[in-house]
């Protein structure tokens, strides 16, 4: 067996191998002569020619004559109702609402009673009770400590007045002693010399034995009287101690009735102010501990309106502008007030500062009655919507319709569209500067001149150099819709020249596609990146995904060489219409991606 499958091997060795070589000579040609886009045969039994895009058209606008007019400026914000003073009611303590006699709509008075918590033999009142004995009972003890501080205090003051006599005693016992020795002493010398008699000299001794108890007897009076001071100094720090504790017991005991005072106090809540009850959260019955919002009380005779202006808008506002206010659009009323506070301060989520407008609120003077009758005695409630339109100024000037103005980086833009005569016109970007405006008509005060023609819709994908035709638009948008081939924002065509402007993300392109007109199958793209601050952008790699979206073909895939900003990538297109994704990687960049269209001739 093993020798019938050598001896097959040898027989049939070169005819493999020319297999081999001959589909792999197929294959480099088939790779090196196919162009792109070129069709297989089952690709072509798919194609449906019915699907491919037709040559751009011109971009059906809306077009409007720049001229002097009347421009009053104003900005026009959405605003909330806010009551002049807002009201809320919470209990400072712990207890169950026994008396709530207000409700929604009721007019409050100041000092007026709202809620009240507990009843007369509340916690609360045997609190203040308790509080009131206890400070009774301790202002006495007080007085007591005082009385025994006297006391003490004139013990002791006694007892020193004893020391000092009896040191003195002692000075004059110690006095008579020292007399006494000496003297004794020579009566002894007397007695042996038989000078004095016995007699003599035992009445002289009996005076020294005298001297000597009389000085250990105030001495011992003298000890007694220094106990006596030391016992009564003691006392007297005692009651000094004593009066003082029971002082501050005494003044404890009056801040404790105090507070006590206070807090049954806290029992009955009134309103500061006059004003209407708008929202009661909870019912009588209930308990309710601080924290817990119990009423709503808003001082509506006056309310502000408050609108969030953002930082564009809000240098242009001054105190004391006029504003119009009214519920919506197209109101029959028309509240007229000026603007009478500007908070110096922006949201840093929204980047919005607010202005404010103070108006009286009253509308009907009658309010006799304890209960609001109808909400149409107000002109507006705490939290409605409404519109303010602030006027900052008013002037007769060169203007275009505001729906024309565009901004670009923060600066304002306009299309103009020029040409001769009644067919299509190009469009061209023009740099303007804007004064005063409002919701219909912008203020120009650079950049155009009287006659101009603006584009003022239809201008959103709008490229430097596109054909317009001017059409008539309606509220609802264009009365007669163009055909879907004569609008393509994106697509390189003998139109523009086969080159595109394009701003995407953070980038700024310029596309071409060369030579012009692009040969087919000999072409290839040439872009141009910037930066917003038009700098080139070095680095960068551009890769891309093509197909004939027509024909629903994969086409080849694109990489781009080059530096400094300027980079060029292969295309060899056929003839037909080409759909690119492209992304952009730059060092330290986000990758950007776009979709870019190509006719080929």
């Amino acid at each position: 067996m093993s020798e019938q499958k050598t001896s097959w091997i040898k027989k049939n060795f070169w005819g493999v191998i020319t297999l081999v070589v001959v589909a792999l000579g197929c294959l480099a040609v088939v790779k090196l002569f196919k162009k792109p886009g070129q069709m297989s045969v089952i690709e072509a039994n798919v194609m449906d020619m019915s699907s491919m895009t037709p040559p751009q058209g011109a971009l059906p606008v809306a077009m409007e004559k720049a001229a002097r007019q009347v421009v009053e400026g104003t900005i026009i914000y959405t605003g909330t109702v806010q009551a002049y003073e807002d009201e809320d009611i919470y209990p400072r303590i712990t207890g169950r609402i026994v008396k709530m006699p207000v409700y929604p709509g009721d007019r409050v008075r100041k000092d007026q009673l709202l809620v009240k918590l507990d009843s007369s033999d509340s916690e609360y009142a045997a609190r203040l009770d308790e509080a009131e004995h206890l400070g009774d009972s301790k202002m006495h003890e007080a007085e007591m400590a005082r009385q025994d501080f006297e006391e003490a205090k004139f013990t002791m003051e006694a007892r020193e007045q004893g020391e000092i006599a009896a040191r003195k005693a002692v000075d004059e016992a110690r006095a008579a002693y020292d007399y006494w020795v000496p003297e004794i002493k020579r009566q002894e010398a007397l007695l042996k010399d038989d000078v004095v008699s016995k007699e003599e000299y035992d009445a002289e001794k009996a005076k020294f034995e005298g001297a000597a108890a009389r000085l250990e007897r105030s001495r011992a009076q003298l000890s007694q009287a220094t106990s006596q001071k030391l016992a009564a100094k003691a006392a007297f720090d005692k009651a000094v101690h004593h009066v003082s504790h029971e002082s501050s017991a005494s003044q404890e005991a009056r801040a404790a009735q105090k507070t006590a005072t206070i807090i049954n106090r806290y029992r009955e809540i009134r309103a500061l102010k006059n004003g209407v009850v708008t929202k009661r959260l909870i019912s009588p019955g209930v308990v309710v501990e601080p924290g817990m919002l119990i009423l709503k009380v808003a001082h509506i005779d006056r309310v502000r309106i408050q609108a969030e202006v953002s930082d564009m808008d809000i240098d242009r506002v001054r105190t004391g502008d006029p504003v119009y206010i009214s519920r919506h659009k197209g109101a029959d009323e028309m509240v007229k007030a000026r603007v009478t506070s500007i908070f110096p301060a922006a949201d840093s989520r929204s980047r919005t500062s607010v202005v404010e407008a103070l108006i009286d609120n009253i509308r009907q003077e009658e309010r006799s009655s304890r209960q609001v009758d109808s909400a149409d005695q107000y002109r507006y409630l705490p939290g409605q919507y409404v519109i303010m339109s602030i006027v900052t100024g008013k002037t007769t000037s060169l203007a275009v319709p505001t729906e024309a103005i565009f901004y670009r980086e923060g600066a304002p833009f306009v299309w103009v569209a020029e040409g001769a005569g009644g067919g299509p016109k190009k469009s061209r970007l023009v740099a303007v500067k804007t004064g005063l405006t409002n919701n219909r008509l912008t203020e120009i005060r650079d950049g155009l001149k009287e006659g101009d023609q603006v584009i003022t819709r239809g201008y959103a994908d709008m490229q430097p150099e596109m054909q317009v035709v001017a059409v008539k638009w309606t509220e609802k948008g264009i009365e007669q819709l163009p055909k879907a081939d004569q609008v393509a924002s994106n697509r390189l065509s003998e139109a523009n020249k086969w080159r595109l402007d394009k701003k995407a993300d953070q980038y700024a392109l310029t596309i071409a596609l060369t030579p012009v007109p692009p040969a087919s199958g000999g072409n290839k793209l040439e872009i141009t990146v910037t930066g917003d601050d038009g700098a080139p952008v070095d680095g960068a790699t551009i890769t891309g995904k093509t197909s004939m979206p027509g024909m629903d073909m994969k086409g080849p895939d694109l990489k781009s060489s080059g530096s400094g900003g300027h980079y060029v990538m292969k295309a060899d297109f056929s003839g037909g219409l080409w759909s690119m994704d492209l992304e952009i990687k730059a060092p330290g960049r986000d990758p950007c991606h776009l979709t870019v269209e190509a006719e080929v001739p």
